[in-house]
């Protein structure tokens, strides 16, 4: 579904689907950008949010999750599955429990290929500590749409309420965590910043068919320096998951690297027709300097970078999008990663003027490697918006942003559906929120 937009003046200015911020194409006569669903603006440089937003996570008293309490709920996102190629067919199937299989366990393979149905995967701060407790107690939860779901009576209302309306976001209730700190292993202090990705190039097997990519610390006085971005993966969103024994990604061992003290926020995608090549944005610091007040240690200004990899499970390359590139551009954090008709997207928390500014915004690149533009404006979110039917909230903090996409052809091109945020009041309760698209 392409949208034309006619903005001002109607005289040529596309020339190439760059001019439309890589989010659509040009009118044969160049004047305008038909934009890809989702997308909006003169040059499709914003997105087509609806500014309304629920809480995404709905909280269930009266649920004991591994016997620990749950305080706050940060970061994640739904999982819809794309359409697989054809070969891949008979996996797609086996994911879904539809149709024969000789899979084990095929009779419990969850469906997920309707959002509806789709689950939530994201961080959670568990032993009653507030949000500052990421680096010391979170770990990766799970959540499943709350219609259906064996839970309190005023979650199912909440839930009810939320379905009655057809522009209102499905909303989940937790029920499970996934992650914890490993004991004896280089994450066994905490798992956080965790992103969740369908593996369209699985094994023969299936056994990595979901992928879950998380930060992981260890237990240490200082867990800050020893972030790292490890994978777990697992035949179904029902589990179990198995973790990769060492991370798939550590600081580059380049000391003047502006990497080369931690990496942490990944996230992931397939490169399309790639064969299981797969890009990785992530959050990196370099190791302190003076005369380095960008993208290092104590410059309160990390910067985001982009690896490859032929497969998921690594090698990975970096790519030096910084310092080739004005790294001010990237910098920032919580990246959100995808590749579209027309080159590869990114959104995430940018950092202006020194500082968090609370907005989240868009680059774009053809390769999704070295060559990416950040939108000049607007930008795709702020702190100001309407939340659970009460207009101009004011949030203290709107980070972690990461999308839902649907796949509406065979192409397996993804459009998005849903926007998460990790969210803060100035009173300091944080929580999780969704907003739909129009």
């Amino acid at each position: 579904l392409l949208l034309l937009v006619v903005e001002g003046s109607s005289a040529p200015f596309c020339a190439s689907p760059l001019n439309c911020s890589l989010a659509g194409a040009c009118s044969g006569d160049g004047s305008a950008c038909l934009c890809e669903a989702g997308f909006v603006g003169r040059r499709c440089e914003s997105l087509d949010l609806t500014g309304k937003a629920v809480r995404s996570i709905v909280n269930v008293p009266d649920l004991q999750l591994n016997r620990t309490q749950i305080n706050t709920v940060w970061g994640g996102h739904a999982l819809a599955l794309p359409p697989l190629a054809p070969p891949l067919a008979p996996t797609r199937a086996i994911l879904l429990g539809t149709g024969s299989t000789t899979a084990p366990n095929s009779s419990k393979l969850q469906p997920v290929a309707d959002a509806q149905q789709a689950w939530w995967f994201g961080s959670v701060i568990t032993k009653g500590e507030p949000l500052s407790g990421w680096t010391t107690v979170s770990a990766a939860g799970r959540a499943r749409p709350c219609t259906g779901i064996s839970s309190s009576a005023a979650a199912e209302k909440t839930a009810a309420a939320a379905a009655a309306s057809a522009s209102t976001p499905t909303q989940y209730c937790l029920d499970d965590i996934v992650l914890e700190g490993r004991p004896g292993a280089w994450d066994n202090g905490s798992v956080h910043g965790v992103y969740l990705l369908a593996n369209p190039y699985p094994w023969p097997n299936g056994s990595d068919a979901f992928l879950l990519f998380y930060t992981g610390f260890a237990a240490v006085p200082d867990p800050l320096p020893t972030r790292r971005i490890g994978v777990a993966y697992a035949r179904t969103l029902a589990g179990p998951w198995t973790r990769l024994p060492q991370p798939v990604l550590g600081p580059s061992p380049n000391a003047t690297a502006l990497d080369s003290s931690s990496v942490s926020n990944p996230a992931p995608w397939f490169v399309r027709g790639g064969g299981g090549r797969i890009l990785l944005a992530y959050k990196g610091l370099g190791q302190a300097r003076p005369t380095k007040p960008l993208c290092t240690d104590g410059s309160g200004r990390p910067c985001i970078f982009v690896a490859s990899a032929p497969h998921w499970s690594g090698p990975y390359t970096r790519h030096g999008v910084q310092p080739e590139l004005a790294p001010e551009l990237l910098a920032g954090e919580d990246p959100t990663l995808w590749q579209s008709r027309y080159g590869w997207h990114m959104i995430f928390e940018h950092y202006i003027d020194g500082g968090r500014g609370g907005v989240g915004a868009h680059a774009f690149s053809p390769t999704g490697l070295q060559d990416w533009q950040v939108t000049p404006s607007p930008t795709w979110y702020t702190t100001v918006l309407e939340l659970d039917g009460r207009n101009n909230t004011v949030l203290q903090r709107r980070e972690r942003p990461q999308l839902l996409f649907e796949y509406a052809d065979e192409a397996a091109l993804p459009r998005p559906r849903a926007l998460f945020n990790g969210a803060c009041l100035a009173n300091g309760t944080c929580f999780n929120i969704v907003m739909g698209f129009n």
